[in-house]
């Protein structure tokens, strides 16, 4: 049974509505003080605030073009050594092996010494916002070159495809997929890194904007910055599925079910 677009809008809205009216009941009955869960208005009315004065603008902004430029950095890197050690067993023992041994150490433990080698400046925010988002793409890229099914290799063989167009009409669209799934949970990851590099050292930034307003205990403007985060965040995220439903349009995935039977 196919749901109509309002039935649909409205199973996507039914979950944050009852968080909201969950959350405004209990603010308002007093149960918690106002600096632990102020109230869902006071904080849409903190974020209409710092929408009008310029804070908005100002500190998301800033984040978001560091954002974009450390995952440009970093997803360029993801792509190039992610293709390459997927295709070459060599390339794969001698720089796979390397990074997969920083994999597991926390992205935010490289902050003291990226400001140790680049100071508070902007190379130290990038350094860490590229090195979150590199491995997402580099571990989706390369598995996704290892996935290709072995009889395209064959075809490849038996047509005498050069090594370019094997790669450029093979290796590259059946690796398409992955990468867009390594985009979107490197662009997550950015958001993450970029909030514990401003935290560490900024004057200016989201991070900066959430350590200052929890120092003054403002709790609705920490609330505010958090879903100003994640309304941009969802909206970059819905560009890559944009993207994704245009260069693998060809692509028929499952989607579900919609009764759950």
């Amino acid at each position: 049974m196919r749901l109509s677009r309002i039935e649909r809008w409205l199973l996507r809205a039914a979950m944050p509505l009852m968080i909201i009216i969950v959350w405004q009941s209990v603010a308002l009955s007093g149960t918690l003080k106002p600096v632990i869960l102020p109230r869902f208005t006071d904080v849409l009315l903190a974020l209409w605030k710092i929408i009008l004065n310029g804070e908005f603008v100002k500190h998301i902004g800033t984040s978001f073009l560091r954002v974009i430029a450390g995952f440009c950095i970093g997803g360029a890197f993801g792509l190039l050594f992610g293709f390459g050690c997927g295709l070459y067993r060599n390339m794969e023992k001698t720089f796979g092996k390397f990074f997969m041994l920083l994999f597991p150490i926390p992205k935010l433990a490289f902050v003291p010494i990226s400001l140790l080698w680049f100071g508070i400046d902007e190379a130290s925010k990038l350094f860490i916002i590229s090195l979150g988002s590199f491995y997402p793409i580099f571990i989706t890229v390369s598995n996704g070159v290892r996935q290709l099914d072995k009889k395209y290799v064959e075809l490849a063989t038996v047509l005498q495809l050069s090594h370019g167009t094997f790669i450029r009409r093979i290796v590259i669209p059946n690796a398409y997929p992955y990468m867009i799934s390594g985009m979107r949970i490197s662009m997550g990851a950015s958001w993450m890194c970029i909030i514990g590099a401003e935290l560490a050292a900024g004057v200016v930034g989201i991070g900066y904007f959430l350590q200052d307003a929890s120092t003054l205990s403002q709790t609705a403007r920490v609330m505010a910055g958090m879903i100003s985060i994640g309304i941009v965040g969802k909206t970059m995220d819905y560009a890559l599925r944009y993207i994704e439903e245009r260069i693998i349009n060809w692509r028929k995935a499952y989607t579900g079910v919609h009764n759950g039977c």
